[in-house]
């Protein structure tokens, strides 16, 4: 039961979570493609909520409000401008 545990602390240790913070500016990875040349991020969304385990995040969608998980997202950046933190907790 022990080796059981080790291991699974062993893999939980090397996963990377992205860290959001509420309000936020994010993209959302499109379910599918919009044509061949299509881009695959809509966006840029708001982070209206965070739940406390980190894995689900919810964005506000033209006064709606959607929850999604956090490996569907990146953040956006506008252009000339250089995000202050990276989205794995390592400040630039």
């Amino acid at each position: 039961m022990k080796s059981k545990q080790h291991r699974i602390a062993q893999q939980a240790s090397k996963v990377n979570m992205p860290i959001f913070n509420e309000g936020d500016k994010v993209l959302l990875l499109r379910n599918e493609k919009a044509g061949k040349l299509g881009s695959l991020w809509a966006g840029p969304y708001t982070i209206y909520e965070i739940d406390p385990s980190g894995s689900t995040v919810t964005i506000e969608l033209s006064k709606k409000k959607m929850r999604v998980h956090v490996n569907r997202l990146k953040v956006y950046q506008s252009r000339g401008e250089q995000a202050d933190h990276d989205i794995y907790g390592k400040i630039n």
